[in-house]
């Protein structure tokens, strides 16, 4: 038995995937860093940047010379 290496609990070695959280077992995979969270801030970022790009181009085109 080894700890998972993204759950921390006890995995059998000779399982492919962690069963509670389906991370690989395989010492040789390295673990990337991860982003934690359940990603509502990116999402919030992604809203604000699409919403500041349409107001530029509404700024654009209702104020001309």
């Amino acid at each position: 038995m080894t700890p998972c290496r993204e759950c921390g609990k006890e995995v059998s070695e000779d399982l492919r995937n962690c069963p509670h959280c389906d991370t690989p077992v395989n010492p040789n995979i390295p673990n990337y860093p991860t982003f934690g969270g359940s990603g509502w801030v990116m999402s919030v970022i992604g809203i604000l940047f699409i919403t500041l790009i349409v107001g530029l181009l509404v700024l654009m085109f209702t104020f001309q010379d």
